[in-house]
């Protein structure tokens, strides 16, 4: 019973911090008032909130070794409410920004000691449970979590749905911190060349670099669109807060539905035509999506479309990392350089977005990520098609 409140406490916990995370984009216009900055400024507290994931995320593993995982919880859990708590009293963008880079990298050593429970923390009945929280919890967040926090913040302000989050994540973290106390941990030196040392070996691996650098092109159109939608469904059809919580509900909804249907999918048509037609039929469906040219609802549905695919594409490159990287040990690095990629990716892409919408106009900003999108996927596609095409099922 301890092990499925684990569970249940994790789940709760990365919705919660995801919501948090997630919820600046839908918000863009009450943010604005409230700082005083323009919309487009407003991004930056995505960026500096994903700067801090891509820190935690990068040092989350060493530091699940080094400390009692009871402690890291407590400090994790501690960072992530004065984080949040800073953010929501500060008038000043600038300190606001700070409080989001401390969140963010709280938050990414969370997802770090999410995986050790995952691999660590829980018996092999659980172990299922504990991926499925993994894959599940942040696309629900998208579909429930954000469109319910633009509902409380319509209704009440622009704060009160970030204030709730914080409190269910102070509630998890404090479970978490009860359950994780009986585990059975091995804590070791603290030795950073260790940790770094995986690193260099992993990307040392032969077209290692192009292949992540394409995650990262192919991540920052992805979630470069989610980044500007508040500012997108307004500037295309004038929408506003709730009306753009309830499109992100369809679209987060089919982010959940494709993360369970993904492997089916793959199992059904083979790795090659799954993955080569996900990146060719996303390419299209973006194409007529980001121009906004047709009717609300169209478009809302190629959005979906479009989440839906990248989902499949997704699972397919993580499936198929033992083949492209066999000669290592640790395979655990190569996952994390993924993760670390595409967040990176939504760091560039929402700092950049920030700074040059209102100099280049959003039209301009919108083929950027258009061309962002075919660079990363042919530089998957190529190492794909080099190292793994031809030791997979057709």
């Amino acid at each position: 019973m301890q092990e499925r409140w684990l569970v249940y406490a994790s789940f709760l916990i990365i919705f919660a911090f995801t919501t948090v995370d997630a919820s600046i984009s839908p918000m863009v216009l009450p943010l604005q008032a409230h700082f005083g900055v323009p919309m487009e400024q407003v991004l930056r507290l995505i960026s500096s909130c994903t700067a801090g994931i891509v820190l935690g995320v990068f040092w989350g593993p060493m530091l699940t070794r080094a400390f009692k995982l009871p402690l890291l919880i407590v400090w994790t859990v501690t960072l992530m409410v004065l984080g949040t708590v800073g953010f929501l009293l500060s008038d000043s963008f600038e300190l606001a920004m700070l409080c989001r880079l401390v969140f963010g990298g709280a938050a990414g050593v969370m997802a770090s000691v999410m995986w050790w429970i995952t691999f660590h923390g829980v018996s092999k009945a659980n172990y299922q449970a504990m991926v499925n929280v993994l894959m599940s919890a942040r696309p629900l967040a998208a579909a429930l979590g954000v469109p319910l926090a633009t509902i409380v913040a319509s209704r009440t302000n622009w704060n009160t749905p970030f204030a709730l989050f914080t409190l269910l994540i102070l509630a998890c973290g404090l479970l978490l911190y009860a359950m994780s106390r009986p585990l059975h941990q091995h804590v070791e030196k603290w030795e950073t060349k260790g940790m770094l040392r995986d690193y260099r070996s992993a990307l040392s691996q032969p077209m290692a670099i192009p292949f992540y650098t394409g995650v990262v092109f192919n991540k920052a159109c992805y979630f470069g669109l989610y980044a500007i939608a508040g500012i997108w469904f307004y500037r295309h059809y004038g929408l506003h807060l709730v009306e753009v919580g309830t499109r992100l509900f369809f679209i987060g909804l089919s982010e959940v539905v494709m993360t369970f249907a993904a492997p089916h999918i793959l199992k059904q048509l083979g790795y090659v035509r799954t993955f080569v037609g996900s990146l060719l039929l996303s390419g299209v469906v973006f194409l007529l999506l980001i121009k906004g040219y047709f009717p609300l609802n169209m478009t809302t549905t190629l959005f979906v479309i479009f989440v839906g695919l990248d989902r499949v594409s997704s699972m397919a490159i993580t499936l198929a990392l033992p083949k492209l990287f066999p000669l290592t040990d640790n395979r655990a690095v190569f996952g994390s350089l993924i993760t670390l990629a595409a967040w990176f990716g939504l760091t560039l892409v929402s700092y950049f977005e920030g700074s040059n919408i209102d100099r280049l106009g959003l039209g301009n900003v919108e083929w950027i990520l258009l061309a962002s999108f075919i660079m990363g996927s042919y530089m998957i596609y190529h190492v794909q098609r080099t190292r793994v095409f031809h030791l997979m099922e057709v």
